[in-house]
């Protein structure tokens, strides 16, 4: 096949089908990482030591700590007594980040002592109305500052902020907690007022705070060493530990799909240019094409002669210019007149497949010539011709518009450097 239509249809379909072997491709991909993403996170069994028991890792030195998300698997025994039940929790711990012995210590340590009283609320709004455990945490956060807590009553919470429930008064509860915080060897004491307040927990929750208890001690008491061994049983109950499952699969899935989308739209974009590149050379070329064919019908060839002659000279001067897509067209017209089909259909097909007004309106033309006659074809070729330069004028004249209108952004880019360049030292040589 020949013309620039069809050369305009072949991009489209190799384009296409590229398009669909990249988004084959991309989905793939993206199904495979999906799936070995989805696998690993399934992979979620906490490492055995050689005690036999899980653990958990610590951050090296200077890292900082690190926030675990836990499943604690449990089975109990049915209210009924027949059969056990499984129990999946989720549990937040801090893991804090593996410490040097005392003697290694060299840090110089900041007093904040009045950022303490709001950074110990955890889930609490306020220190009048306190419901759940505070976070009396071991140093101020985002620095080096070491803290340790005194209370004037331990029987209604721990060192760890930790509250206990039988011991509170339904009225609340009031206590004195004193912050001391160390630096260098100089120590500050910060005491402050609590008001406790009890609240109703699950026996699941009362149970889960024991497990927390137990992990809490063991992490306390090995500061030193780089695992966190985790309890295998509660009070008879056996715990499984497993990372909390993430979903991290479907993000990897969203994004694979987005590529797909990008690449459909980057290809739509590329046959779109390719589109108007062509309707534009089609356009500049129809003034050169219709006063040629205006000459020839005037020199006494018939249409199909002047046709043909043109197509001869287009296809001399081809192998040394670009290919023109107006004479492509022209090109399977003549080859579809050397089949044998009707002219007048020939011609009507050749607008058509150029897709612009100015070419449906001269095979129109030419088409209309066959029923009425070649009489005044030549004066109505003229005419054609000199409104077809008219046309392209005021095409040219668009087409510069638009040039210049693209090179506004630029100018303007530079005449903010100038700017720039002429008004700082203006600025910097004020002296005020």
């Amino acid at each position: 096949m020949y013309g620039g239509q069809r050369k305009v249809q072949k991009f489209k379909e190799r384009f296409l089908n590229q398009t669909w072997k990249k988004a084959g491709i991309v989905f793939g991909v993206t199904i495979v990482l999906a799936g070995g993403v989805f696998f690993v996170d399934q992979e979620n069994l906490l490492p055995i030591a050689q005690s036999g028991s899980q653990y958990l890792l610590r951050n090296s030195y200077g890292e900082g700590d690190r926030e675990e998300v836990l499943v604690v698997e449990t089975e109990t025994s049915g209210t009924d007594g027949n059969g056990t039940k499984q129990n999946k929790e989720v549990i937040h711990l801090d893991i804090g980040e593996l410490e040097y012995n005392p003697k290694e210590l060299r840090e110089i340590l900041e007093e904040m002592a009045v950022k303490l009283e709001d950074q110990i609320l955890a889930e609490n709004e306020s220190l009048e109305n306190v419901r759940t455990d505070l976070e009396l945490v071991n140093s101020v956060p985002d620095s080096s500052v070491e803290v340790a807590w005194e209370l004037s009553d331990y029987t209604v919470m721990d060192m760890t902020g930790k509250l206990n429930e039988e011991n509170l008064k339904d009225d609340g509860t009031i206590i004195g907690i004193t912050a001391v915080l160390v630096y260098n060897k100089e120590m500050v004491r910060h005491t402050f007022p609590v008001c406790i307040f009890p609240r109703q927990k699950t026996k699941s929750e009362k149970f889960m705070e024991r497990v927390v208890d137990a992990i809490e001690d063991t992490e306390q008491t090995t500061r030193s060493s780089n695992q966190v061994v985790l309890p295998d049983e509660i009070e008879g109950v056996p715990l499984i530990w497993r990372r909390q499952r993430e979903s991290r699969w479907i993000i990897v899935i969203l994004l694979g799909l987005a590529l797909i989308g990008f690449l459909f739209s980057k290809e739509r974009e590329a046959i779109k240019k390719k589109e108007e590149a062509r309707n534009r050379q089609m356009q500049l070329d129809y003034p050169g094409i219709v006063n040629r064919f205006t000459v020839y019908i005037g020199a006494g060839m018939t249409v199909r002669n002047a046709w043909g002659k043109m197509i001869s000279d287009y296809k001399e001067h081809q192998r040394k210019k670009e290919k023109r897509y107006a004479y492509e067209e022209m090109l399977i017209t003549w080859h579809e007149l050397g089949d044998g089909e009707s002219e007048k259909e020939c011609y009507e097909r050749f607008g058509s497949r150029c897709k612009l007004q100015p070419y449906i309106k001269f095979g129109a033309l030419l088409a209309q010539n066959l029923r009425k006659g070649s009489k005044g074809l030549s004066d109505l070729l003229r005419l054609e011709a000199v409104n077809a330069f008219e046309e392209r004028k005021a095409f040219a004249r668009r087409l510069g518009e638009e040039a210049g209108t693209k090179l506004l952004l630029p100018m303007f880019l530079m005449l903010s450097v100038v700017l720039i360049i002429v008004v700082i030292p203006a600025f910097l040589s004020i002296q005020l």
